[in-house]
């Protein structure tokens, strides 16, 4: 059974990695392009996250992307941002 991404779980790391990457990071940002890779590979709800990966890292264009995600996603989605805004107060 499959319940779709935990946005508890999976939001803070992957929000560690983005602000790294946002940071300048470069092997991070290397991390980060490899799992979108994956991602896309494996089609449907991944392949949007992964789609969204860039505009994440770069902070643009967000409020649009959340429009293609279904509940699950964009719980994950909005759980990341919450903890990017949170990293990026520190």
């Amino acid at each position: 059974m499959d319940a779709g991404p935990d946005a508890t779980a999976a939001a803070p790391g992957l929000a560690a990695l983005i602000h790294a990457a946002r940071s300048g990071d470069a092997q991070t940002l290397h991390t980060l392009a490899d799992m979108a890779t994956t991602m896309m590979a494996g089609g449907g709800d991944m392949a949007r996250l992964a789609a969204v990966m860039r505009p994440l890292i770069e902070a643009s264009a967000l409020p649009r992307t959340l429009q293609r995600h279904d509940r699950a996603s964009e719980s994950l989605l909005l759980a990341i941002l919450a903890e990017l805004g949170k990293l990026e107060v520190h």
